[in-house]
This record gives C-alpha cells, sequence and structure tokens, in this order.
C-alpha cells in the first residue's frame, strides 16, 4: 500500500520534472548541439507527460496555458532537431557518395540558420513558462490533497488503459505502404510511452525492463521517421540540382529507401510487443490478429 497522499506523489513528480528540464535547459546556454536540443526536448516532452496528468484529477484548464507553453517551447526546437538529426545521417554517407558533399553543405547552413538567435528566443519563451507552471503547480496540489494515493493509482491507471486502447487502435490502421499511417502511430505511441514513464511512481507494478523495451520499440519507429524525412528533403532538394548531381544522388535515395524498408519490416516483426508494455483492463484482442500488408 502506497503509504503518500495523492497530492504529495504527483506534485514530487512535478517538482522533479521541472527541475530536470530547468537543468538541462541550463545546460543548453553553452550551446544548440545536436545534444543538447535532443534532451531539451526528451525534458519538455517528460514534464508534459507528467503535467498532462492533472486533467485527470482536476479541472483542464488548470493546465491549458502551460501546456500551451510546453509546445510552443518543443515546437520551437523541432526544425533544427531535424536538421540535426540529417546531418548525423548524412556524415556517415559522405565518404562513399561525395555527391553528399553539397547536400551536407546544404544542410550545415539550413543548421547555422535556425540556431541563430534561438537560445534567446527559448529563454523568452521560458519567461513566459515559469509562471503558468507555477500557478498550475499551486492550483493543482490543493486539487490533488483532495485524493488518497489509492484513489490516484486507480484513476492513472484508467488513464494509461485509454492511451493504451488509442495506441492500438493507431496500430491496427498501419499500412506498411503507407508511411503517414506509421507515423500516426508513432505518434500515439510516444504519448503512450510517456504517460507510463511519468506515472511510474504513482502505478505499482510497472517495471523498469518494460520502459526499456518500450525504448527500443521507439527507437525503431525513430528509424522509419527519420528515414522518411532525410529521403524527402534529400529529394527535394537534388530536383534543384543539375542532373549530374541528380544521377549521383541515386544510389544515394535508393541506400535511404532500403534503410526505411529495414525499419519498416523491423517494426511489423515487432508490432506484437506493445502487448508486454502494458496490461490493460478491457480485453483487447491480439494485434497478431489483424492483418497487415507486406512491406513488397
Amino acid at each position: 500500500m502506497i503509504e503518500e497522499d495523492g497530492a504529495s506523489i504527483l506534485g514530487k513528480q512535478l517538482e522533479e520534472s521541472w527541475k530536470r528540464y530547468r537543468k538541462v535547459l541550463k545546460r543548453a546556454k553553452s550551446g544548440m548541439t545536436e545534444e543538447s536540443v535532443h534532451d531539451l526536448r526528451v525534458a519538455l516532452r517528460r514534464l508534459e507527460a507528467v503535467v498532462d496528468l492533472v486533467p485527470l484529477f482536476a479541472p483542464a484548464e488548470y493546465t491549458q496555458r502551460t501546456r500551451r507553453q510546453l509546445e510552443r517551447i518543443r515546437n520551437r526546437l523541432s526544425p533544427l532537431r531535424d536538421v540535426q538529426v540529417q546531418l548525423l545521417s548524412v556524415g556517415d554517407l559522405t565518404n562513399t557518395y561525395p555527391d553528399l558533399l553539397k547536400f551536407q553543405k546544404s544542410l550545415s547552413k539550413r543548421e547555422r540558420a535556425l540556431t541563430r538567435g534561438l537560445q534567446r528566443d527559448i529563454q523568452a519563451r521560458h519567461a513566459k513558462l515559469k509562471p503558468t507552471f507555477n500557478a498550475m503547480f499551486g492550483k493543482s496540489r490543493r486539487r490533488l490533497r483532495m485524493f488518497t494515493a489509492t484513489e490516484m493509482e486507480r484513476t492513472v491507471a484508467e488513464g494509461a488503459d485509454k492511451a493504451y486502447t488509442a495506441l492500438v487502435e493507431a496500430m491496427r490502421s498501419v499500412d506498411s505502404h503507407e508511411v503517414s499511417t506509421i507515423h500516426q502511430a508513432r505518434i500515439a505511441f510516444k504519448r503512450f510511452r510517456y504517460t507510463i514513464q511519468a506515472a511510474q511512481p504513482i502505478l505499482r507494478g510497472t517495471s523498469e525492463a518494460a520502459v526499456h523495451r518500450m525504448h527500443d520499440f521507439q527507437v525503431i519507429l525513430g528509424g522509419i521517421q527519420d528515414a522518411q524525412v532525410l529521403f524527402d528533403t534529400l529529394t527535394r532538394w537534388g530536383q534543384k540540382q543539375k542532373k549530374r548531381v541528380q544521377r549521383g544522388l541515386a544510389p544515394v535515395c535508393e541506400v535511404i529507401a532500403q534503410r526505411r524498408r529495414d525499419s519498416i519490416a523491423r517494426f511489423l516483426a515487432a508490432i506484437d510487443d506493445i502487448q508486454t508494455f502494458w496490461r490493460p483492463r478491457l480485453n483487447e484482442r491480439k494485434l497478431s490478429a489483424v492483418p497487415l500488408r507486406s512491406t513488397g
């Protein structure tokens, strides 16, 4: 039996998530590197996931302004993150495909443009977030005192059930020939994963092993998305280049397309693993019963 009251459990989660975010934000002041941008986006998502637990116990308007500010900061970082991921991928290919060097320079130029003034902008957005978070935190703690730890665990479990149901439905809608459907499944999975991680101190029996398996599954989904974004960006850039450059890029596009196909195949092979991530109270039929078209 959990001895703490609901307010202290979820309140502690909010405090710790906020401190992690502030720590990562402070490190980002030294430079918007690939690592610092990644860590800041993860810290924002984890903080957002804890904030998203509050409406299970309080009116939604308690968190609306905070969630809006968190989303704005994260969205501000997204274009830079995409370019930095592409630079990492291209860096592994330039030795074999020298025609990519010009594309790499184009990405680096884009990265510099996106970085310019970003730290100042992020700090300004943080200044707007801080008072909204503090106000939300104060109101939420008063509301959460109405719930016992047992009531909180039951309510959060029901919320996790709903997130899991949404994930299952997204997985059932996957068409392996339509990357957009896999992207929607990826979004549903990220929401579910961050919900479970945020709720770990509240939900008894959530194992670290399951959390690690969820991370590995998300890496597979991320590989599909990264390959798709790189393929689309390179294709658009190549269309503006001379015919000679376009011919040189053709084998690179095939390599990236093969990476995407391989990642999709790994995803389809692992899709039933999501049944091991959560113990739904609902009677869900197995995903393996849902026919999925082959990647071909």
